[in-house]
């Protein structure tokens, strides 16, 4: 039997309880915020809003690699389900 790698955690700020890292994004220009965070933690991260965990990829690297549909397959939730079928 070949041993599992060890993977490392996905980075994240800390956050608080119930708003996580909202305050992390807050002011004129969040999209300017989540540069910052990348620049700290690197080009993967998570943040946690209002209880929900979100990742956050900050590379045109990994973008291209998860979004590569011979490695990763895609799940299409009951929202896009219902609007292909309103499509076909």
């Amino acid at each position: 039997m070949v041993a599992q790698a060890a993977l490392d955690l996905i980075p994240k700020p800390p956050g608080h309880p119930i708003i996580g890292n909202l305050l992390d994004l807050q002011g004129d220009t969040p999209l300017l915020n989540l540069v910052e965070l990348a620049k700290i933690y690197g080009p993967i991260f998570r943040l946690e809003l209002a209880g929900r965990s979100l990742t956050v990829l900050s590379s045109f690297e990994l973008v291209n690699e998860v979004c590569d549909d011979h490695r990763f397959d895609k799940i299409l939730g009951p929202g896009l389900l219902q609007a292909r079928v309103l499509v076909a």
